[in-house]
């Protein structure tokens, strides 16, 4: 890949997608659809298509740190001078984290003459001159969501707690799960199948 300056597809969901049977998928929907929009994206724009394309994923992380295997490899590669344009679906897939986040898109990228491009928000830093308002309030937004979402989540789990429910994935070896009256779950101990 030397000698090509690159543009990174950045993927990123932060909650791994279950069937409905509960087996795990290859990868999530989310990033499934994100990779149709920003693959098609790249075909509809002409200019993108001087650059050598290459994927980063990141399946299950959360976007509120940027400690993520996918998005450290970008940084890398962009720190390097390997990269020419990141392009994401949105800036919540880049990042929740209102400073850091900012600060690459605002400051580091253009320093390195990175392009950055957000498909759903409608922001290419070539073409921006110095909106820099629009970017920090989608950034904080995407932060103070992050947050709430965590708040909601640990009530809805105390909550379920205090009615007896069972909160945990899957149930240890031996048991098995049930859904009771109330809609209170749990799990009960296997009976052993005589084999005489």
């Amino acid at each position: 890949m030397s000698g090509y300056s690159l543009l990174i597809l950045y993927l990123r969901i932060s909650v791994e997608d279950m069937d409905h049977n509960g087996e795990d998928k290859d990868e999530s929907n989310s990033i499934v659809n994100q990779r149709e929009l920003l693959r098609r994206y790249v075909e509809d724009t002409p200019e993108l298509g001087r650059y050598q394309v290459m994927e980063l994923c990141d399946d299950g992380y959360s976007g509120t740190s940027m400690e993520r295997p996918g998005m450290e490899k970008l940084l890398d590669m962009a720190k390097k001078g390997q990269v020419g344009c990141i392009l994401v679906k949105d800036f919540s897939r880049f990042g929740r984290n209102y400073i850091e986040a900012g600060n690459y898109i605002q400051k580091i990228f253009p320093f390195l003459g990175v392009r950055f491009i957000s498909v759903t928000d409608r922001f290419d830093s070539l073409y921006e001159n110095g909106d820099d308002l629009g970017v920090n309030l989608k950034n904080l937004a995407n932060e103070m969501y992050a947050k709430d979402i965590a708040v909601k989540v640990k009530a809805a789990r105390k909550a379920q707690w205090e009615k007896g429910s069972y909160t945990g994935s899957i149930p240890a070896y031996g048991y098995r799960g049930w859904s009771g009256m109330m809609g209170r779950n749990g799990f009960l101990w296997k009976r052993r199948l005589r084999t005489s």
